[in-house]
């Protein structure tokens, strides 16, 4: 009796399965254009800073490590997360010596950007 009850189940899954259409079937419009856009973004422009006290305005509150005025939200996870506001970041600073040869410096605070600006004329 359980082996016609799976007999007969059977033939009504073999009788769906070929009466119901394909899943795999084509859609009429495709899914991705036919020319899809450039992977790569062009590189930012150059900043370029007419002299030293411009420059260390400029990168001045991007390179700051002051924590004052963060504050501290706590997330509906439990976590925690602080905005920096544009703090604690590096920046890459191009230099030419008194020889005329040119030297990039990563810098991430304001004594390496002092340091670098001493060395070097900032172009």
């Amino acid at each position: 009796m359980l082996g016609s009850w799976w007999i007969g189940r059977g033939i009504g899954l073999v009788a769906v399965l070929v009466v119901a259409p394909s899943c795999g079937s084509q859609p009429e419009e495709p899914l991705l254009p036919k020319e899809a856009p450039p992977l790569a973004t062009p590189a930012a422009p150059v900043s370029r800073v007419p002299d030293a006290a411009a420059l260390r305005k400029k990168l001045g509150p991007s390179l700051s490590r002051s924590r004052e005025g963060l504050e501290v939200v706590e997330t509906p996870a439990g976590s925690r997360r602080i905005s920096t506001n544009g703090r604690f970041r590096s920046a890459h600073v191009a230099t030419r010596g008194a020889d005329g040869k040119k030297r990039i410096d990563c810098v991430t605070n304001e004594r390496e950007l002092d340091l670098v600006l001493e060395r070097g004329a900032v172009r």
